[in-house]
């Protein structure tokens, strides 16, 4: 899914600024799971980013493995 905002509602000018994150899980059956986003403000610009992805082998199902693999990307 991609999903892009051209408008905002902030007509005042905002304080400059900058946030990254970065998350990484595992679990059970190959599970890998990432999440990284970040956020950017420069006077009344504002552009928000995100990537999230999970992977998967599965858990055996009538012999053969259930396989999941899940993207998202996002631009604000």
């Amino acid at each position: 899914m991609i999903n892009i905002i051209t408008r905002s509602f902030n007509t005042e000018t905002q304080k400059n600024s900058t946030s990254v994150q970065a998350q990484v899980a595992a679990g059970e059956y190959n599970l890998v799971n990432t999440n990284i986003g970040g956020y950017l403000t420069r006077g009344k610009l504002s552009v928000d980013a995100g990537l999230l992805s999970n992977h998967s082998t599965g858990v055996q199902q009538r012999g053969i493995r259930g396989i999941f693999t899940t993207h998202r990307h996002q631009l604000v």
